[in-house]
């Protein structure tokens, strides 16, 4: 089963309430997820995972065969449980700037390029 992609749908999104899908160790994959698991040069998302009284932090994000795979500071302690995801703002909003950015600064240097004289 695939994971839905909220981070796609609105890149905006800091937190959200979700299912387990699988559990092995520390590794969880979730129904739906508005962690990007990093790709094109873009690093992951970092953030945090709650359930119940109990915080985890997410050490690292990958998509693997249309599922996405959290890797989390330990293993969770209920399967059946719901879990609410919140991303780390800052980080996500920092790495969103820096895309951007790297989109402009390839525009105008391949617009250089058109307008070099040799």
């Amino acid at each position: 089963m695939a994971t839905i992609e909220l981070y796609a749908e609105n890149s905006y999104k800091k937190e959200c309430t979700v299912n387990i899908v699988s559990i092995k160790e520390q590794f969880v994959v979730f129904n739906q997820t508005i962690f990007y698991p990093g790709g094109g040069g873009q690093p992951c998302d970092r953030g945090i995972i709650k359930q119940g009284d109990k915080t985890y932090n997410i050490l690292t994000v990958k998509k693997i065969d249309g599922e996405i795979i959290h890797e989390l500071e330990r293993p969770l302690q209920h399967i059946n449980q719901t879990v609410e995801m919140q991303i780390d703002w800052s980080w996500r909003f920092q790495n969103m700037q820096y895309h951007t950015l790297l989109h402009v600064i390839s525009l105008f240097i391949s617009t250089l390029q058109c307008f070099s004289y040799k």
